[in-house]
């Protein structure tokens, strides 16, 4: 299941969230009572100026049970817009997984790219 709300173009700023409930499919691990199903919500602040757009985005994700550790996520992004159907972005990205005192699925990254819609 996963909804989502957003307002857009509130003087340039624009605003969204995202819940999404997962439930897992895997057979084995609910025979063993292990499920791993979990929360997960991504919230988003971006602003508007020109041809260009920045975002912040903030997104948790919690597990229910199982052996995964909950996972905590955010990222800052720039878009260019060249025009209606082509975007440059640049991204980055920190992940930060909840290990048990370890930095053991942490990671972090930076994105480059171009977008160009059909």
């Amino acid at each position: 299941m996963r909804i989502g709300l957003g307002i857009r173009d509130l003087s340039g700023f624009y605003l969204s969230a995202i819940y999404e409930n997962q439930k897992s499919i895997d057979f084995v691990e609910k025979i063993c009572d292990k499920d791993n199903d979990a929360d997960v919500w991504q919230g988003r602040l971006g602003y508007a100026f020109g041809k260009n757009m920045t975002k912040g985005i903030y997104g948790k994700k919690s597990r229910d049970a199982g052996t995964e550790p909950d996972v905590k996520s955010w990222a800052v992004d720039f878009d260019h817009n060249f025009s209606k159907r082509t975007k440059l972005y640049a991204l980055y990205t920190k992940v930060d997984a909840d290990a048990k005192g370890t930095n053991e699925g942490d990671w972090k990254g930076f994105s480059l790219g171009m977008i160009y819609d059909f």
